[in-house]
């Protein structure tokens, strides 16, 4: 994403466009995960149908235009069907038990991947192995987990810029969403070009809590020359 540095840009501004790039990291892994959930499902239906002598073939998918989350509309969710069948209709379920939300706080608020793939397989009532789960949810992590990680050449950027931007996520599985702070940290570029570097969950700005995201950043600059 791009601002113009020729003009007067606000902390506020600057951060409310961040956060949108983090929702969008958020969205786009959202998909992928109930994507390759429901890939995941139809198969293990296609291998139960298989091993009790019928015949059962993956035919196709209904692509759903858009599904509302929390954080914002997936669009052209493909969702597989089996022949005879209708579509692998989970995606109510999704919505009714607030997976957008479990898998927002795996992303951005630093909830276990354990404890996300324990939940899931609770929802969908154990038909999915543990491993399946991980894979799916590895899978879907893996561009954000790669730009959050990748070394930070030095000079890249003009300026750092950190601050929290509070909003309501889960903690934790069993409990609803509170309100907490989410720690971002920012690179702006010469030209007027700015990057989410990475971003901390907290339950507020504490000196802690900057003191961890900017280690984790210098880690990354260190890493480039190790």
């Amino acid at each position: 994403m791009t601002v113009s540095l020729d003009r007067r840009l606000t902390l506020r501004a600057l951060m409310e466009q961040a956060w949108q790039q983090v929702e969008g990291q958020a969205r786009t892994m959202l998909k992928g995960a109930v994507e390759g959930l429901l890939l995941a499902e139809r198969d293990r239906r296609v291998a139960e149908a298989t091993r009790r002598g019928e015949k059962v073939y993956r035919w196709g998918y209904t692509v759903r235009k858009c599904w509302t989350t929390l954080w914002g509309s997936l669009e052209q969710v493909r969702v597989p069907r089996l022949r005879g069948w209708k579509e692998i209709g989970l995606l109510e379920r999704y919505e009714r038990h607030g997976l957008d939300e479990v898998l927002f706080a795996l992303t951005v608020g630093g909830l276990s991947q354990r404890k996300v793939v324990d939940w899931v397989r609770r929802f969908l009532g154990g038909t999915l192995s543990p491993a399946t789960i991980g894979a799916v949810l590895e899978q879907a992590q893996q561009q954000i987990a790669q730009r959050r990680s990748e070394p930070i050449p030095p000079r890249r950027y003009r300026a750092l810029v950190v601050d929290g931007i509070y909003l309501r996520y889960r903690r934790s599985v069993s409990q609803a969403a509170r309100k907490g702070v989410l720690l971002v940290a920012v690179g702006v570029r010469e030209g007027g070009g700015f990057d989410v570097l990475d971003w901390r969950g907290a339950f507020a700005e504490t000196t802690e809590d900057y003191e961890e995201l900017l280690t984790q950043l210098w880690r990354r600059v260190w890493n480039r020359w190790s």
